[in-house]
């Protein structure tokens, strides 16, 4: 396991227990800076000069993580916003898939040139 790989996966883990547990928001965004650095650097180190177009496809993904959250958490919420158990349930969901994509990423993630 590289220094990188293992930086990124304390970092998503860190993410999800200050972001949720709602402690410090500058920890919040200084992690997501640090996580960040790592996960443009990758486009680099596994593409080399085609890093452009797979920083492109990473970023259409990554746009979904902006569409979909509106739509569920107005599935959870159903017209009543006040309910502190139903806003509980919106948090673990996001917390559940950030701890799946870190686990995805310690499994395969890796720094070696694909083409």
């Amino acid at each position: 396991m590289t220094v990188k790989l293992l930086k990124n996966m304390i970092v998503f883990v860190g993410e999800i227990r200050v972001k949720h547990s709602q402690i410090n928001k500058q920890a919040a965004v200084a992690m997501i800076g640090i996580n960040s650095g790592g996960g443009i650097v990758n486009h680099i180190d596994i593409a080399g000069p085609r890093a452009g177009i797979v920083m492109g496809c990473t970023n259409t993904a990554g746009t979904l993580a902006g569409i979909l959250p509106p739509l569920i958490s107005g599935w959870v919420l159903d017209d009543d916003d006040s309910d502190a158990k139903r806003w509980q349930t919106i948090f673990f969901i996001a917390a559940g898939v950030q701890m799946f994509a870190c686990l995805v990423y310690g499994v395969f993630g890796s720094g070696k040139r694909q083409f």
